[in-house]
């Protein structure tokens, strides 16, 4: 991890992480919790929450476009992760996999930003009230974050604290040797098929992997957009 003092935004410094480190971070979490799976199948993201950070995920009335939030306390501990009613009301197959991967996102900030945040609490003057406090940044409150949804691990670059969020959301949902364990046999076939064909390949894995790993195929196509990159240079050489 790298940082430096930040100018602007809501943090007294700006974190950067190499996508290995989110990667090693995830893998070591979720195995400390006991719930880094040995085969691919879906993480229990929900209960991760509650081994790891010792947190209720709860489901609360949130403003319109709303999905998730985290708080945290002035040592950085994670006091709670929430997600909306409407998320949670959503029983169909897309939302229940909204719903894991909003869960995801908000642990992803636990994961990554707690000590941003203990930083934040300690320079600000008081405590305000979870439901009512904006910082003028949006997304950003006085302890903690308010997400919108984001498709598949998308976000807008400038806020590189949504950007870290989802790759840690991705990474603990789809660890990264189950996932390319699973789609590696669609590897072969991605390679040797014509240029017409490729996408078509990506797809099916992306609808395959979608059921074996209960996410949305949106994150299956983001979480090995590089890889069939990579499957296809190899076959190059």
């Amino acid at each position: 991890m790298k940082q430096k003092q930040a100018n602007t935004g809501p943090f007294l410094r700006r974190i950067y992480y190499e996508q290995r480190e989110v990667e090693s971070l995830c893998s070591e979490a979720l195995a400390t919790a006991g719930l880094l799976p040995e085969t691919p199948r879906p993480v229990r993201i929900d209960r991760f929450v509650e081994k790891h950070f010792h947190a209720e995920v709860r489901a609360i009335e949130m403003k319109p476009g709303v999905m998730g939030a985290i708080r945290f306390d002035e040592a950085g501990k994670v006091l709670g992760v929430y997600v909306s009613k409407e998320v949670e009301a959503d029983t169909s197959k897309a939302g229940r996999r909204r719903l894991r991967s909003t869960i995801g996102h908000e642990a992803g900030h636990g994961l990554l930003h707690a000590l941003l945040f203990a930083e934040k609490l300690l320079t600000d003057n008081s405590q305000y009230d979870f439901d009512a406090v904006s910082d003028g940044e949006g997304r950003v409150r006085r302890d903690g974050f308010m997400c919108r949804p984001e498709e598949g691990g998308t976000s807008r670059r400038y806020e590189w604290w949504e950007f870290q969020a989802n790759m840690a959301m991705s990474c603990l949902l789809l660890p990264w040797k189950l996932v390319t364990l699973e789609a590696e046999p669609y590897r072969a076939h991605f390679a040797d098929a014509a240029p017409d064909c490729r996408d078509q390949i990506a797809e099916a894995a992306a609808v395959a992997l979608s059921e074996t790993f209960d996410v949305n195929p949106v994150m299956i196509r983001y979480r090995l957009k590089d890889w069939w990159k990579e499957a296809l240079q190899l076959s190059l050489l």
